[in-house]
């Protein structure tokens, strides 16, 4: 997975004018100076301020180091190393905590692992320099915490609220039904501690650019949401490409499939698992995606769906519910088969 993202990403900067590309290349100009608003950059891109803001400041020791040593690096370059440097970091996290994350959800971790290794949302998330690789790092690690009752809950919830406001706020339904299920206070106050963070975000950076929080909230809800179910899809269907049309179709039997596994869990084993009620927080608002360009361009939808962990359970689930055993038989040849895929369409997407 490292090989093909450090591949792409230099095949990137040989090519491209900027180093990354599509939304990456907003991170990257926020990168350069967070507290400076670039033109070209739009606000909602700051309020996911993780990434550019560990790139910025790792990017001014680097430089203030070499220039103790007499040596002089240009801030751009830096920048572009740091951003590579952090995102194949939390990429290999993210990957270290999945496999002890399935291995206690799922009787095929080593395949579930498999499938979120060569994911190719997730490797051209990580190639282009998006925040999505961070916030999976530490949404997992959240995961993980909350099945071990540990006290990492608190930070790895602010930091992937830092990383990602938008995805944070989706799963506060989910620590509401963990606080209440496993009677621990603790993870209820998660969800004050995460809308605190938000709000922060929001007013901190209203206050520097001189622009209303509720104006920004409502222009990311009308251009992403929609009021009624799967309108969306319909018009993004209908205006997308033919590449575009396969990929969406491939999200949506994801989604549909989760929403019926689920049901099931539900009639047969009277609760669901905890991951699988995390990704029904995250499931159930794509069903109102409102924006034909994000069903058009279907990366937003499917980084969403990359957030999920059921949805690299679902073989476990098709061989439960349905008795095909082929998957679990043959792991091997389904791997082989799902990186000969990701390969070609991350080769798609580059060149």
């Amino acid at each position: 997975g490292c090989v093909i993202c450090f591949a792409f990403m230099l095949y990137n900067f040989s090519t491209q004018p900027l180093p990354f590309r599509a939304d990456g290349e907003k991170y990257f100009l926020i990168a350069l100076n967070p507290f400076v608003k670039d033109p070209a950059v739009t606000y909602i891109r700051y309020l996911r301020i993780l990434l550019p803001l560990l790139t910025f400041f790792l990017s001014e020791l680097t430089l203030r180091f070499f220039f103790l040593l007499n040596l002089q690096l240009e801030k751009y370059f830096v920048t572009m190393v740091w951003i590579w440097i952090l995102n194949i970091g939390f990429y290999l996290w993210t990957c270290k905590t999945s496999l002890k994350l399935f291995r206690n959800y799922t009787s095929l971790p080593f395949l579930s692992f498999g499938l979120l290794v060569l994911n190719p949302i997730l490797l051209i998330s990580v190639s282009i320099g998006l925040t999505d690789p961070i916030f999976y790092a530490f949404i997992f690690n959240l995961l993980c915490s909350i099945k071990e009752n540990k006290n990492s809950v608190f930070p790895y919830s602010v930091l992937a609220a830092l990383a990602r406001f938008d995805y944070s706020l989706f799963i506060l339904p989910f620590l509401a039904y963990e606080s209440y299920r496993r009677r621990n206070f603790k993870l209820f106050l998660l969800i004050p501690l995460m809308i605190i963070t938000t709000l922060s975000i929001f007013l901190f950076f209203s206050h520097i650019f001189e622009i209303s929080v509720i104006s920004i909230i409502l222009n990311f809800s009308s251009n992403n949401f929609s009021i009624f179910p799967l309108v969306g899809w319909i018009i993004g269907f209908r205006n997308a490409t033919f590449f575009s049309k396969i990929f969406v179709s491939v999200l949506f039997c994801i989604i549909i499939f989760f929403f019926i596994t689920f049901v099931l869990d539900l009639l047969y084993y009277h609760h669901p698992q905890d991951i699988d009620v995390f990704s029904l927080c995250l499931m159930t608002p794509l069903l109102f995606a409102g924006n034909p360009l994000t069903i058009s361009y279907t990366s937003g939808l499917g980084r969403m769906i990359s957030a999920c962990p059921s949805t690299f359970c679902l073989p476990d689930k098709i061989e439960i519910y349905t008795g095909f055993s082929w998957i679990s038989q043959n792991n091997k040849p389904v791997l082989i088969l799902f990186f000969i895929i990701s390969f070609v369409m991350v080769y798609g997407y580059f060149v």
